[in-house]
């Protein structure tokens, strides 16, 4: 009996290790940004997030999702930063370049933002990432990013709190097709046009359904 419980916490400790060094973490709850480039509305990127390993992180984001208020939340937002092979920055609220909105600011006034989350920053940086963007150690706010490729170079220095689970092509068309200027922003508006938070249906339970 004892070599199998030591069997069964050694599987889960192999699965839990495995899945902080290939950058991942459990997938609690999603949203979505509806992307409009120019006139064209380009579709939908979903988005998985990490709310028990980055909780807080989530939370900033989800009220940045939900909020119908342009200044304080991601809808009519813009990406001001988009480079090819590397990663596409969202978060410019009213087209503000240096917008750094967050919903602790009670606790963490501006212009400092919030501390990092630890469970967040021991994730890597595979392709389709999803991070915060800041500007030094604990100063998270409303940018963040969405990686292209793997940029291990960003381990340990920005938090990621979730990943991109649907809407590929999407974020490869940001990739592949956007031009830029010499200072990476868009020559072509790139905007979140309609952004929220997605039920699962599938894990609702009878009395979810009442």
């Amino acid at each position: 009996m004892q070599s199998l419980n030591t069997f069964i916490f050694f599987s889960t400790f192999v699965l839990f290790a495995s899945r902080i060094l290939a950058g991942q973490a459990d997938i609690i709850s999603k949203g979505y940004l509806t992307i409009q480039y120019g006139d064209e509305i380009k579709g939908n990127i979903t988005l998985g997030l990490y709310d028990t390993t980055t909780p807080k992180t989530v939370a900033n984001f989800k009220a940045l999702l939900t909020n119908n208020d342009p200044e304080t939340g991601l809808i009519n937002s813009t990406s001001n930063r988009i480079i090819s092979g590397f990663m596409a920055q969202f978060g410019f609220l009213n087209g503000e370049r240096l917008a750094n909105y967050h919903i602790y600011q009670d606790e963490y006034p501006n212009p400092k933002g919030f501390p990092d989350e630890k469970g967040g920053l021991e994730l890597i940086h595979n392709k389709y990432q999803l991070s915060m963007a800041n500007r030094g150690r604990n100063t998270n706010s409303c940018q963040f990013f969405i990686t292209f490729d793997e940029t291990p170079w960003l381990n340990g220095g920005y938090v990621v709190f979730g990943e991109v689970i649907d809407g590929f092509e999407t974020v490869n068309f940001l990739n592949n097709d956007v031009k830029t200027n010499r200072n990476d922003q868009p020559l072509t508006e790139v905007k979140v046009i309609a952004c929220g938070l997605i039920e699962d249906k599938e894990n609702m339970n009878e009395f979810d359904e009442l």
